[in-house]
């Protein structure tokens, strides 16, 4: 849940906006007045109190260029040099979308393997967990070390 939110937040730091009233807004502040309307079911808002840190936090991550990535981990579930690696590497995405609906899938072709990788996992503890899960459909799955760019982690 603390991923999607800061997910968010630097999403919105990174499009820009401007108010419907035409007046320039940061998106972090257009987040944060959303967050302030009551909730239609249980009538809750939510308060946001921002460190300066944060803030800057937020700005410099705007200032990056859209192609930036993060220092992360993904699962490899499938790598294969055979003559009909391909088909395979097709037919193990498919296996693990099934199970596994809402993790992001990656099949690269790194000379001469096709290779199906999944998750975005920024902490190494999040990609130990997503490895044990998928462990019990691919028992051939390992952490890998990855370059996530950051426009994949909103998705």
């Amino acid at each position: 849940m603390a991923k999607r939110i800061i997910i968010s937040m630097l999403a919105l730091a990174a499009m820009g906006a401007v108010s419907s009233a035409g007046q320039a807004q940061t998106p972090a502040a257009q987040f944060t007045a959303r967050l302030a309307v009551p909730d239609s079911t249980h009538r809750t808002t939510v308060t946001v109190r921002e460190a300066g840190s944060a803030a800057g936090a937020v700005r410099a991550v705007a200032a990056l260029p859209a192609a930036s990535v993060v220092k992360g981990y993904r699962v490899q579930i499938f790598s294969d040099n055979s003559q009909h690696a391909r088909e395979n590497a097709a037919a193990a995405e498919a296996r693990f979308k099934e199970q596994f609906p809402d993790v992001p899938v990656y099949q690269t072709y790194d000379i001469p393997s096709f290779k199906v990788f999944v998750g975005n996992c920024l902490t190494k503890e999040e990609a130990i967990m997503l490895c044990a899960k998928v462990e019990q459909l691919f028992n051939l799955a390992l952490r890998t070390n990855a370059d996530i760019p950051i426009s994949e982690l909103a998705e």
